[in-house]
């Protein structure tokens, strides 16, 4: 049997965000973010906060000394907005500025490519203040807030992830109101946003571009959640409803059709209609980029099938296997995803974010054993090098390299390869962070369990 080989140049790396793991609220000029302890109090699970996390912005050296001995060769991170601009806008925080140049120089020395999202989601509170997605200038200030971040790092920074799951700021954010800022608008408003968001992520791509004075690679990541046809029959529907609007944003070709394709599907524009949502040829000029790289955040996939009584995903069963945060174990959705994406926008494929929570806990002898992580992580691995076959797959980054503060849930889920004793502010390698180094030194070749 033929062994599939990666490309010598296939990126291996972890994710991150910064208020999961930062900390240090209020420390050094930082201003309020929607995400902040004092407005999400009564919406996460305990009151559990982001105060202190993982205390990433005082131990930063010694994570990205960990990073080193783990193997690990990307590093995605994001930059928390107000440790740049306060207010937002304005004047720029040469604290926030500090700390995030020595960060990326810091790893940079320890042969770790950074690679930087702009936006996961803490929106500068003054600027909510003012409006925030419902206000039309928030494109025009966050194009600012892109062009300064390539102005800082400069040459140093080569990897720029623009937004992180568009998606969910929509609808948890401003719809069903389970994430901050925790809006319930009309679905008419959401419109509003999600348009604003398009704006943003266009505007920021061009001003990206327009003062790099080197080669960028820039890319969006949405989160991901493939159809999957349930039986063969269903293969054609399957590949309908993956693109076609199923009366939210949650999927994902809503924001990707815009920001590569700059347009629309005839189905998107007549669901547009019954909320009077016409957006303007200029606009979709402006939201329209030129992306290096399709990126996507896959956790799992949904099936799909066409009964006597119409269409309906696959009903939750016992016979499923889930994860701790009761989501199906679908490691078939890269398939999908790959297939799926790739045929549509023609990009080259970089999973931006692939990981399971699980229940877990330091033993009497102060290891963490998560044998279900590596079995998780081989079968998605598996599935990456199938379909890097016939497919352009660039990259695989796990989520996360610590655990963290897990928005509404707070720090009951875990994800990282990284214990974290939230007491103690310990690091301790899980068993799976191990495994993962043999992965990337062997380029994927290695995936046993020794």
């Amino acid at each position: 049997m033929k062994k599939t080989k990666l490309d010598a140049n296939f990126i291996w790396g972890v994710s991150c965000s910064a208020y999961q793991i930062e900390g240090a609220e209020s420390e050094d000029g930082r201003d309020d973010s929607i995400l902040d302890s004092k407005f999400t109090k009564g919406k996460v699970l305990g009151d559990m906060n982001g105060k202190i996390a993982c205390d990433h912005y005082h131990r930063y050296k010694e994570d990205i000394a960990l990073l080193k001995e783990l193997g690990i060769k990307n590093y995605r991170f994001s930059i928390s907005w107000t440790r740049i601009f306060r207010d937002g806008i304005g004047e720029v925080n040469l604290k926030g500025v500090e700390f995030y140049k020595d960060l990326v120089n810091r790893l940079i020395a320890a042969d770790i490519t950074p690679w930087v999202t702009l936006f996961h989601w803490d929106l500068p509170y003054k600027l909510y203040e003012k409006g925030g997605y419902l206000n039309p200038e928030i494109s025009d200030w966050f194009a600012i807030y892109a062009k300064s971040i390539v102005d800082i790092f400069g040459e140093k920074v080569n990897n720029y992830i623009i937004m992180n799951e568009p998606q969910c700021i929509v609808e948890e954010g401003h719809f069903m109101g389970t994430q901050a800022p925790f809006l319930q608008l009309s679905r008419k408003e959401t419109f509003t946003v999600a348009h604003n968001l398009l704006l943003c992520m266009g505007k920021a791509e061009k001003a990206m571009r327009k003062t790099a004075k080197h080669k960028l690679n820039i890319g969006i990541a949405p989160c991901i959640t493939p159809m999957m046809p349930m039986r063969e029959e269903d293969a054609e529907l399957a590949l309908k409803y993956n693109f076609s609007p199923s009366g939210d944003f949650w999927d994902g070709c809503y924001f990707t059709d815009a920001v590569i394709k700059g347009e629309f599907t005839d189905e998107y524009k007549k669901w547009f209609e019954k909320y009077d949502y016409y957006p303007s040829e200029n606009d979709m000029k402006i939201i329209k980029s030129k992306l290096d790289f399709f990126c996507a955040n896959l956790y799992r996939g949904f099936y799909i099938e066409k009964t006597v009584d119409g269409i309906k995903r696959k009903p939750v069963t016992p016979t499923d296997d889930f994860s701790a945060m009761d989501w199906a174990v679908t490691p078939e959705a890269v398939d999908y995803l790959i297939r799926y994406y790739y045929d549509r926008y023609k990009m080259p494929i970089i999973l931006s974010e692939n990981g399971v929570a699980l229940s877990e806990w330091k033993t009497l002898e102060g290891d963490i054993p998560d044998d279900m992580r590596i079995d998780y992580m081989k079968r998605h691995i598996e599935r990456v090098k199938k379909m890097a076959e016939k497919y352009p797959v660039k990259g695989y980054f796990y989520w996360s390299f610590t655990d963290n503060f897990e928005w509404a849930y707070g720090y009951s889920k875990r994800f990282g390869l990284v214990y974290v004793d939230y007491k103690t502010l310990e690091r301790i390698p899980k068993k799976s962070a191990y495994w993962y180094k043999k992965v990337t030194e062997t380029n994927g070749e290695d995936l046993s369990n020794n």
